[in-house]
């Protein structure tokens, strides 16, 4: 639903060039299953969406790092993972 959500607010012009850049960078890796900006020009903040097929602590941490890489090629920061932010 992100994406499809983030694609609409973009066809109508509502997103930045970079912002689109951006989501089309972490759409491309295989675990995400969502992205989506926020803020003005959909650019201050990217929610990603990852699936897991389990909780395995190596999934998850080459995961992170992935992500992480590709924040770096933009200068983002990670905020970390939602469930900890909000259930921590």
């Amino acid at each position: 639903v992100f994406s499809l959500f983030a694609d609409y607010l973009s066809s109508l012009g509502l997103e930045t060039a970079s912002a689109k850049q951006v989501r089309i960078s972490f759409s491309t890796l295989p675990f995400v299953i969502g992205v989506k900006g926020c803020g003005a020009g959909l650019n201050d903040v990217f929610i990603v969406g990852v699936k897991h097929s389990s909780i395995d602590s190596e999934i998850i941490e080459n995961t992170r790092a992935q992500l992480e890489a590709v924040a770096k090629q933009f200068d983002l920061s990670s905020l970390g993972l939602l469930s900890e932010r909000l259930w921590s």
